[in-house]
């Protein structure tokens, strides 16, 4: 045999080895993905009712008839009117069942939905246990999984509550474009704020309205994760000025007596960079 064709043999072996070692790291990886994505599909369809799709586009109004030229111009109809904004519906429409949910696991404590789901898609469960590791890479059954679950800060007890102005949100961003990965459409798109600003969180017979403020890349440890403030004093005053200061809009300026919820995820793999993008709570409404 000639040396060539060996050098080739040799080099294509190298190569089926090469992609039998990805294959074993990528099957596994997809497989968890897909696995991580149906349970919370599943949670989804089992305990969120949406009563309304809000990112239906209106229907197309049908064509008027061509008047003929030779008929008199008909009497100037009124102008149209404004159509109506819906501005109820995130806590008239959504309904979502806590008691089945907390059957599911009780540490499940609200959930997290973004207006446009179809743009954004975050649409998910948010845990508390006070242990920050727990749902690191566990999905609320208890299961390794690579996307985790989204959870509250560990040190604030009882989250989203009167007793201090500020709380935290954690989730990776995964590379299917699960959990948390579409906050970073806000650091690359500034279209994408000015489409989608408002996020809510139900917690039991109550929804949470957030309008984003703030939006930018940080460090894991910066000012950005300060929590608690128990009252809208001078060291409040001064996280908010911090919040929007680094941020990469301007366009709302924080009202002190609200409070505000960070949610936080990485801004790429293997690094301390983080993303922010922080709301104050606009408004709060009962849900049945």
């Amino acid at each position: 045999m000639k040396k060539g064709t060996v050098i080739r043999i040799i080099i294509c072996l190298i190569c089926i080895v090469g992609i039998i070692v990805c294959l074993m790291h990528i099957i596994p990886a997809l497989r968890d993905y897909r696995a991580s994505q149906e349970t919370y599909d599943t949670l989804e369809e089992e305990f969120v009712s949406v009563d309304m799709d809000e990112d239906a586009e209106p229907e197309e109004e049908a064509e008027e008839e061509a008047v003929p030229e030779e008929e008199p111009v008909a009497e100037e109809a009124p102008p149209a009117e404004e159509p109506v904004v819906d501005d109820a519906w995130w806590y008239r429409d959504v309904s979502i069942n806590f008691d089945a949910l907390q059957k599911q696991n009780p540490e499940i404590v609200a959930w997290i939905r973004f207006d446009h789901k179809k743009q954004i898609g975050i649409d998910y469960p948010v845990l508390y246990s006070g242990d920050n590791a727990k749902y690191l890479y566990r999905d609320i059954y208890g299961k390794s999984r690579k996307a985790g679950a989204l959870f509250f800060e560990g040190a604030i007890q009882d989250p989203i509550s009167e007793g201090h102005k500020k709380d935290i949100i954690y989730g990776h961003l995964m590379k299917d474009g699960s959990m948390f990965a579409a906050l970073k459409k806000y650091v690359k798109d500034a279209s994408v704020y000015r489409d989608n600003p408002y996020f809510t969180v139900y917690k039991k017979g109550v929804a949470y309205r957030y309008r984003i403020f703030s939006y930018f890349v940080t460090q894991n440890g910066s000012p950005a994760y300060e929590y608690g403030f128990t009252s809208p004093d001078e060291a409040y005053r001064a996280h908010l000025d911090y919040l929007m200061s680094h941020s990469k809009v301007h366009d709302i300026e924080p009202d002190i007596q609200r409070n505000v919820l960070t949610l936080s995820t990485c801004a790429k793999s293997h690094s301390n960079d983080r993303i922010v993008v922080n709301g104050e709570l606009i408004d709060v409404k009962a849900t049945g």
